[in-house]
């Protein structure tokens, strides 16, 4: 945790016990720095986020239901971006080891989920990487959360 007082308004993130993982919580004086707080606890599961220096200043759109959900979206679609990116310079490096990889154009509307599909009679899990489209449920689906699921998501 970055502020140990939480009756501060002070920019300040935390980690917290979380049933599914691990749960991350970012604060300040406005939503945009308490989301950023909450990248950087999300960046601290990892390493160190006093070794990670931004290049380039990056911008997506996510929409939810609430400011939770929009929590989760945002840095959901902020993990992608970095593991998509990360995962794209590590199969080029092993071709061309020496080759600089910058990166050129940045596009929000790619992501990167594990989804759960029917492949030859089995139910898996598998990558699925959507380019420009959202995935849409059904009302009911059970992938949606509560405040959508009467209505779907397309």
């Amino acid at each position: 945790m970055t502020d140990p007082d939480p009756t501060t308004n002070a920019a300040r993130w935390e980690h917290f016990a979380h049933e599914a993982d691990i749960g991350v919580r970012g604060f300040g004086p406005d939503l945009a720095t308490a989301f950023a707080q909450a990248a950087i606890a999300l960046t601290a599961v990892v390493c160190d986020p006093v070794d990670v220096k931004p290049l380039k200043a990056r911008s997506f759109e996510c929409e939810a239901p609430d400011r939770e959900m929009l929590l989760v979206e945002w840095l959901d679609a902020l993990a992608n971006r970095q593991i998509l990116t990360h995962l794209t310079r590590e199969a080029f490096r092993e071709v061309l080891p020496q080759a600089d990889m910058p990166l050129l154009y940045d596009l929000s509307h790619h992501t990167c989920k594990v989804e759960t599909h029917d492949v030859d009679g089995r139910r898996r899990a598998l990558f699925v990487h959507r380019k420009g489209a959202t995935r849409a449920f059904g009302p009911g689906h059970p992938d949606l959360p509560d405040s959508l699921r009467a209505a779907g998501r397309c």
